[in-house]
């Protein structure tokens, strides 16, 4: 599935969220936000959701080159 760089953006910020609801996922501590931390389970699941944000992102990079290529060849096609 692929996603834009907003969706993208979103898909990371909702598995932060995720994560910092979920006990399993962090460790929320009560004396202050400094002491709280991400466990082995969530580190895993964000640095998966990472991957997969970064790999969309070049994809769709790549993309926007290609369509910008694309539409070159064709402007000096019709040029010549």
């Amino acid at each position: 599935m692929r996603f834009n760089d907003k969706e993208c953006a979103n898909l990371l910020l909702g598995v932060l969220k995720q994560a910092a609801l979920d006990k399993k996922l962090s460790y929320v501590s009560s004396v202050g936000a400094d002491y709280s931390h991400l466990t082995d389970e969530g580190i895993a699941l964000l640095t998966k959701t990472a991957q997969l944000v970064f790999i969309n992102l070049l994809k769709n990079e790549q993309d926007l080159l290609d369509e910008k290529l694309k539409e070159k060849f064709m402007k000096d096609l019709a040029g010549k």
